[in-house]
């Protein structure tokens, strides 16, 4: 999960940035596309319904996944903390060596 949080997390945000693409450059137009599809306009029913499930996303991905290992982790702390050197591990911790 941590190999693809930092791919995931970078494309659910870039939902949120549009493009301003009119004629003449940066604020001449008033056309906004969505900078990770250039084919979906900033506005509508559907930009919306895409950019409320990447605020889903964002919960889930960038701020989901490590605070699942923290709490993980946090569960074990003591078992982590008193480990000494090739001692072998408890039954209850056996699935978290790496």
């Amino acid at each position: 999960s941590f190999i693809v949080l930092p791919a995931v997390s970078l494309a659910v945000f870039r939902t949120f940035q549009c493009t301003d693409v009119g004629p003449e450059g940066v604020g001449a137009g008033t056309a906004f596309y969505m900078s990770a599809d250039l084919e979906q306009e900033c506005a509508g029913a559907k930009w919306g319904a895409i950019t409320t499930y990447a605020a889903f996303m964002v919960v889930v991905y960038p701020l989901g996944i490590p605070l699942m290992f923290y709490c993980l982790l946090w569960r074990q702390r003591d078992l982590v903390r008193n480990r000494k050197g090739n001692k072998p591990s408890p039954p209850e911790v056996r699935h978290l060596e790496f």
